[in-house]
């Protein structure tokens, strides 16, 4: 069996990432499983699932760096880690893991991500290609914020949303999907269209002369905690994303009000 491969795979309806690893885990090929691992958080997916069915686990002390890396996410947005095929059963998996959740098909993970994405308080809205399609979103991210106590946050989401919204309709010339979702200390707001294009930053907007319409992903950029965006791994479109922390880390206050 070959050095270890990754194969990762974005379904954006679902908002899961899966990692699908090949060849032999060992310390030595952990740090390609790491390296994968953190740059498919940094895109802040609602789950992420690890199908080791293809690895030849030469030394289960390599499997630490799933349950450290899911760990080291904790000042972030947070985003589910889960295995499947391991074989055998699921409560002989290696003490290294922890609590991690081990799933004994992929199946059964992805059904386990769906679950825990369903239990978040989240809205969705389908928006069709329309110039009233971003008001429409404000709107309803707005009553969001409101319902779910985060009065604080409704100007800064509802304008980050905006303009997600009119940037979706404007470059991609489709119907997009807008979800928002609590998730630990932060408020994620996500927007899909069915253009696998990245989204370009066109120039980075002095904070001073940031207007509340067309800046585009400069006032994005200024107004979220981060930001980024993820391309369906079919080339089918691509979500663009955003995350408002609800309250201040005492180490680092906000400066974004």
């Amino acid at each position: 069996m070959a050095a270890l491969t990754i194969k990762i795979s974005r379904d954006l309806d679902a908002d899961v990432t899966v990692l699908r690893p090949a060849g032999r885990l060992n310390l030595a090929t952990a740090r390609d499983l790491r390296s994968n691992l953190l740059k498919c958080l940094t895109e802040c997916p609602s789950a992420i699932v690890v199908d080791l069915g293809d690895c030849a686990i030469e030394s289960p002390a390599a499997l630490s760096v799933i349950p450290a890396v899911a760990q080291s996410h904790a000042a972030q947005p947070s985003v589910a880690m889960l295995l499947c095929g391991m074989g055998g059963p699921t409560d002989s998996a290696p003490a290294v893991l922890g609590a991690l959740p081990v799933h004994a098909s992929l199946a059964d993970a992805l059904a386990a991500a769906e679950d825990a994405r369903r239990g978040q308080q989240r809205v969705h809205l389908h928006i069709a290609r329309s110039p009233s399609g971003a008001g429409e979103a404000r709107e309803a991210i707005g009553n969001a914020c409101d319902l779910w106590g985060l009065s604080d946050l409704r100007h800064r989401a509802a304008l980050i949303v905006s303009e997600l919204v009119t940037n979706a309709i404007r470059h991609a010339g489709t119907d997009v999907e807008v979800d928002a979702a609590l998730r630990a200390l932060y408020l994620h707001l996500r927007v899909m269209d069915s253009d696998p294009t990245p989204p370009v930053m066109v120039a980075p907007a002095d904070a001073s002369t940031l207007a509340e319409n067309g800046r585009g992903l400069s006032v994005v950029a200024h107004y979220s905690t981060g930001w980024g965006y993820s391309v369906d791994s079919l080339g089918a479109g691509k979500v663009v994303w955003a995350t408002l922390r609800i309250r201040p880390a005492a180490s680092a206050p906000s400066t974004l009000d």
